[in-house]
């Protein structure tokens, strides 16, 4: 048991040392939020505990947050726009280069 647990837990921070060392700067902490959201998806899927509707409400708009903060639009709709292309370009650290 206390094998298994130190493994996971190792496994667990080699991926999070993995998404800061080749991720953007903002892919850590929203894969932490998302990490919420999915899990409550897993209680539903897996044990049939549901949230209260306020509660899914919640879960929603993380996962909207998410969307908008990575800009994952503009990458999976075919012909979606950047939401920062009318805006310049910006380097790894969000701070605008061209205005």
């Amino acid at each position: 048991g206390t094998l298994a647990s130190a493994a996971i837990a190792s496994s667990v921070n080699a991926l999070y040392l993995c998404i800061a060392l080749w991720g953007s700067v903002m892919l850590l902490p929203c894969a932490s939020a998302l990490s919420v959201p999915l899990t409550v998806g897993l209680d539903i899927a897996l044990h049939g505990a549901f949230p209260a509707p306020a509660e899914v409400t919640g879960h929603f708009l993380v996962v909207v947050a998410v969307v908008l903060i990575m800009d994952l639009a503009a990458k999976f709709i075919p012909g979606g726009k950047a939401a920062r292309s009318n805006f310049g370009k910006f380097n790894a650290f969000g701070m605008a280069t061209e205005i």
